[in-house]
């Protein structure tokens, strides 16, 4: 069962369809969706909009069904598929019981087309033969309030895929800023919400590995590389070697911060021109053997990723 209240037009439209059939109703403008039923709230008795059998009952008022209502109702806005599905069950429903004025079968049709290629995006199909309404998801016949919880679910995950996205790429332009720590919520938040097996989630890890390491937190970055999923990125390398850097930084006391200097210098333009000096020294320092080092990190990357379950 779905509670729910309708935008401004619509509920003047069903408001004033069963004012026209019943001008004692004393309507709630708050309406429940169960299965093929519309239930309109009213304050002494409510009405049930049967789909299944294109009846029209009297049932409980209002007192009887607060127990099924949320603290808050969800509203169908305007320019929604939810309002249109709902709009165009209420057209539906005013030919049914020729409630002037209705859509004649030409306006019919090109409403129950129009609809239906909205629908088709959810595998979701109404078909009305001999007047008998009736919705489908792919062959499989369903209600009315299947048909609606499917759009609105769909809609959410679309939703939060967008957001996911929006974080990620936010994510992405404050690390290339050198705005580390500003970017870590945003990586966070991707792992967080996709699935482990997905490309964005990859991505998003083999960030999170590179802002850990300019927060210091080399063991968590560790732990953040390990989670990519190698054969979703372009290079195998890089991610051996990144993950090198995250293990043997920390341990070489004598030359550790020269080496994160240097080695952060090759991953972030703005952070090599923040620390120029501090990096001349670890340049002059380091020429000679920082190759060689970087040939070590990524044979140690590669053991510690083989151990990769």
């Amino acid at each position: 069962m779905i509670a729910y209240e309708l935008n401004k037009p619509l509920n003047h439209f069903f408001q004033t369809a069963l004012n026209y059939i019943d001008e004692e109703f004393r309507s709630c403008e708050k309406y429940l969706l169960e299965g093929d039923d519309i239930i309109a709230l009213g304050h002494e008795y409510s009405l049930r909009m049967s789909f299944a059998d294109r009846g029209l009952y009297t049932v409980e008022g209002y007192e009887e069904w607060e127990q099924y209502m949320p603290e808050e109702l969800p509203l169908y806005e305007e320019e929604t598929l939810e309002s249109e599905l709902i709009k165009y069950v209420y057209t539906v429903f005013r030919r049914w019981q020729e409630i002037p004025p209705y859509a004649d079968e030409h306006m019919h049709r090109v409403l129950l087309r129009k609809l239906n290629q909205k629908l088709t995006y959810y595998n979701l199909r109404i078909l009305i033969p001999e007047e008998i309404f009736e919705i489908y998801y792919c062959s499989e016949r369903i209600t009315l309030e299947q048909a609606l919880v499917t759009i609105m679910q769909r809609d959410m995950r679309y939703y939060v895929t967008e957001v996911v996205r929006s974080d990620y790429e936010e994510a992405e332009r404050l690390r290339h800023l050198g705005r580390h720590h500003d970017a870590l919520p945003y990586y966070i938040n991707v792992l967080n919400e996709e699935a482990p097996n997905s490309n964005l989630y990859t991505l998003a890890a083999f960030g999170l590995g590179e802002v850990y390491h300019f927060e210091d937190e080399l063991e968590k970055s560790a732990e953040i590389y390990m989670l990519c999923n190698i054969a979703l990125l372009p290079d195998n390398e890089e991610l051996y070697r990144r993950l090198g850097h995250a293990l043997l930084d920390e341990r070489l006391k004598e030359y550790g911060e020269m080496i994160k200097i240097y080695y952060r210098s090759t991953l972030s333009v703005q952070y090599r021109n923040r620390h120029k000096r501090e990096l001349e020294e670890a340049v002059e320092e380091l020429r000679e053997n920082f190759d060689e080092y970087e040939a070590t990190c990524a044979e140690i990357g590669l053991k510690k990723y083989s151990t990769r379950g």
